[in-house]
């Protein structure tokens, strides 16, 4: 493995669901808006759009979409958790050159899809889900992080197994919590995420910090998994301040809301190869 395909590992844990396991919600959809920054420049670089299906209090779906910041699509990315909280199905698709990373359950096991651009056919691999440490992709590393964040604050150290879809293998990782803090006005946790081998020294790891009476992700740092018009991933920095959250129940206005109809329908990671109109998005404050 060279130093320039590493940063493919940190990426894997990002487009996070932001999943609310700690609040408890019922049947509706939540919206969560992130705002990404140039880590050196503090350049705003685009907006994160989540929007989360729950059933029963459980988060079944969950649709992202990126944004430039003059509101034009980046990416989008689709997940179905079904009875795999930490490792979903989901697909992620960038609209400006058809690059594509995607994981799905198969009677053989977990199968991991990578696809260089529109033009190009897709190369896959199946890994095995089952494992001494529990197995973790995409965005259910933040369902993992809530989940076992009581541990990690007994324990300060935790290690899982990440399937990275755009090296076609699963590594393990280690994430090591740092520091008390607070941040956006909460009281919270920061923690590290690196490599579990040597190669962590070759490179830097990322850092999140979740609001320990929530659960909530409030930051993300680190290498991002949305590119710039040069192909190059960002490193950045995702803020999700608590007031950019908003729950809304299942009932008559929900088909107004945007990706309902999508979630609803079960289209999970499959949703159709044409990006939400930014137009329908919330608009946010810099």
């Amino acid at each position: 493995m060279t130093a320039a395909l590493i940063p493919l590992l940190f990426i894997a844990l990002f487009g996070l669901p932001l999943s609310c396991l700690a609040q408890g919600y019922d049947n509706g959809l939540l919206e969560i808006i992130g705002k990404a920054y140039d880590q050196k420049t503090g350049q705003f670089i685009y907006t994160e759009h989540h929007l989360q299906m729950y059933n029963d209090g459980e988060l079944v779906r969950h649709h992202v979409e990126y944004q430039k910041p003059d509101g034009s699509a980046l990416a989008t990315k689709t997940l179905d958790y079904g009875n795999q909280p930490f490792a979903p199905a989901f697909q992620l698709q960038d609209w400006r050159d058809g690059y594509l990373e995607a994981a799905e359950y198969t009677d053989k096991g977990y199968r991991l899809k990578r696809r260089d651009r529109k033009s190009a056919p897709a190369s896959s691999k199946l890994i095995d889900p089952q494992g001494e440490l529990e197995l973790v992709s995409d965005a259910g590393f933040d369902r993992y992080v809530q989940a076992r964040l009581p541990n990690l604050m007994e324990r300060g150290l935790q290690k899982f197994r990440l399937a990275v879809a755009g090296r076609l293998a699963s590594y393990g990782f280690t994430a090591r919590l740092v520091e008390r803090t607070t941040l956006f006005g909460q009281q919270a946790a920061l923690i590290r995420v690196e490599l579990s081998n040597l190669l962590s020294l070759l490179v830097d790891g990322i850092d999140i910090t979740y609001a320990l009476e929530s659960g909530h992700l409030l930051r993300y740092s680190g290498i991002s998994n949305i590119r710039d018009d040069n192909g190059v991933r960002y490193d950045a920095r995702i803020d999700f301040p608590p007031e950019q959250r908003r729950f809304n129940p299942i009932g008559a206005d929900a088909e107004g809301t945007p990706g309902y109809p999508a979630l609803r329908n079960g289209s999970g990671a499959g949703f159709p190869d044409t990006p939400v109109d930014p137009q329908t998005l919330p608009s946010t404050p810099d």
